[in-house]
């Protein structure tokens, strides 16, 4: 039994370690290679790498990204990509939590402020990504914390 959970471990790290990659990708890539990459559609792969970084059920991830849950199992089985507007939503999370985590200089606290209700918002940032109207109110709120206006 110890062998199955520290294997689990070790593949969370992993997921975990890809999500970073993309993450870092997504930051350095101009608009142009972010655009072809998302019209390709990206691996379904990072899905799982969301859901370990930010310790969620998988399913929570597939719904911010529009994905039913079917689905999602049955592409992340044939690792084939997502369409383009679940992959500009996966793009999405790892931007937004970047800026998070630009404004709360750690990895953690980016990740618990993404994943904690907050009271001007009404709900958790990382909930709010499914639109372009939440995600620009993540943004502003973000913005206000780093420059210290009223959020």
């Amino acid at each position: 039994m110890k062998t199955i959970a520290v294997k689990s471990t070790a593949q969370s790290r992993s997921h975990i370690q890809g999500f970073a990659a993309f993450q870092e990708s997504v930051i350095r890539s101009n608009p142009k290679i972010r655009i072809e990459r998302i019209r390709k559609g990206i691996d379904s792969q990072h899905i799982i790498g969301v859901s370990d970084y930010f310790k969620v059920p998988r399913e929570s991830i597939a719904k911010i990204i529009g994905l039913p849950t079917s689905t999602m199992n049955r592409k992340l089985k044939a690792r084939s990509a997502l369409s383009s507007s679940e992959s500009e939503r996966l793009e999405r999370i790892a931007m937004i939590e970047a800026e998070a985590k630009d404004v709360f200089g750690t990895p953690e606290k980016a990740k618990n402020w993404m994943l904690k209700n907050h009271m001007t918002l009404g709900s958790a940032p990382l909930s709010m990504l499914d639109t372009d109207i939440g995600a620009t109110e993540v943004r502003r709120v973000l913005n206000a914390i780093a420059y210290g206006g009223a959020a």
